[in-house]
């Protein structure tokens, strides 16, 4: 860890030197290395054939959006007034515009996830795995994926109707005597999606799945790390539950010792 550390605050000493030592526009050169500022959206500085001079470099131009200096890449928005008024007037700390970023922010009887509104439900979804990966080199898409009812909840019918969206349901069975629904599903080559999430339903029930798609890795990274944390909290009410049921057991045997003294 400590090499790790000594690498990273390294790598950004040398990468302020670099910048500062960089020729200003209009300075001599030598090379076009002479020139570069390492920041990303004023574009690429060079060295002038002519003159041995430092000249500017085009800017990025984002097609929507803005230029963040900080991660080198195009965003949606900075900030909140960044957002047009279109449904969309919150910007998240994944920099798009979204629908909320609080249950506060949405109406009554509905909660804020991934920054939509959905409404609330006492029947959610467990899905494994959260991704659906559009970014495969293979047409059209096909994944695998399981469902189940959230631990401590009531209502998942795994013989329910099933709706993943664009998404075509090419088969579906019940793994065993469980409760685990498997399906099959294929993208079409014509299936739209807006946005980064997927709704789904089965029967009354309710989830989601992130879209895997180009540029958007940042918001796949922050889905990651709230699935981490419910996962965490699925395993601790698991754990719960059997602890209470060896606890349960011990009584019952314990009881059931001390009537037939």
């Amino acid at each position: 860890m400590k090499k790790l550390t000594f690498s990273l605050i390294g790598f950004a000493f040398l990468l302020f030197v670099f910048s500062a030592n960089a020729a200003g526009l209009g300075e001599d050169c030598s090379v076009d290395a002479d020139c570069d500022d390492s920041v990303y959206c004023n574009g690429i500085e060079s060295c002038s054939s002519e003159g041995s001079v430092c000249v500017a470099g085009e800017p990025v131009v984002c097609d929507e959006g803005f230029c963040d200096v900080e991660i080198d890449r195009c965003v949606e928005c900075l900030e909140d007034l960044d957002c047009a008024d279109n449904g969309t007037p919150f910007c998240s700390d994944s920099l798009e515009c979204v629908e909320c970023l609080e249950d506060l922010d949405c109406t009554e009887g509905e909660i804020c996830e991934m920054g939509a509104c959905i409404e609330e439900s006492i029947c959610n979804l467990f899905i494994r795995p959260p991704i659906l990966n559009l970014k495969k080199g293979v047409k059209p898409v096909k994944q695998i994926f399981t469902i189940k009812g959230v631990k401590g909840e009531e209502g998942f019918d795994p013989a329910s109707e099933i709706d993943f969206g664009p998404c075509v349901v090419t088969e579906s069975f019940v793994a065993g005597d469980s409760d685990v629904l498997k399906i099959r599903i294929e993208v079409p080559d014509n299936a739209t999606f807006e946005g980064n999430i997927l709704d789904v339903q089965v029967g009354d029930c309710v989830g989601k799945v992130f879209l895997k798609k180009q540029g958007n890795n940042r918001a796949l990274q922050e889905l990651r790390k709230q699935e981490k944390i419910a996962l965490r909290e699925q395993i601790k009410l698991e754990q719960r539950e059997k602890k209470a049921a060896r606890k349960a057991a011990r009584k019952a045997a314990w009881e059931a010792k001390k009537a037939v003294k």
